[in-house]
């Protein structure tokens, strides 16, 4: 499996993307900086109390959750986290495509805490398709 890393400063750009093009103004700035680091890690390292994550669609699908639920951001977190996850698939060479009124509707029910990893694996799954050059 292609390993597709993911920093602390590659998360605050995407932020950076999104409050600057999203087209709902944000209000700019970190809450907590340890929230994100540990999202960071989860997905690079996984839980260290739990076996380790070899699908990419279940790391990157524990990382959205992770940036939603932790709120690391003043605004955006939901926005933050569709944008990381599709760049990452991206980067491991899938293209996530989804109509924009079902990624509302997920990322919300997400936020709420109905949702689990394995149901947002699924959900980035069926919506991504491999890139072919």
């Amino acid at each position: 499996m292609l390993s597709i890393s993911v920093s602390r400063e590659d998360i605050l750009d995407l932020h950076d993307l999104v409050l600057e093009n999203s087209g709902t103004p944000g209000i700019p700035g970190v809450l907590n900086l340890g929230m994100l680091d540990s999202c960071v890690e989860k997905y690079g390292e996984g839980d260290p109390w739990s076996p380790p994550i070899e699908d990419r669609f279940e790391k990157v699908a524990a990382l959205l959750r992770c940036l939603i639920l932790f709120h690391p951001f003043v605004d955006g977190n939901k926005r933050t986290a569709i944008v990381t996850a599709s760049t990452l698939l991206r980067k491991a060479g899938y293209m996530f495509e989804c109509e924009i009124e079902e990624v509302i509707a997920v990322l919300i029910q997400v936020a709420l805490g109905t949702v689990e990893v394995q149901e947002i694996t699924e959900w980035l799954r069926g919506h991504s398709n491999p890139i072919v050059i």
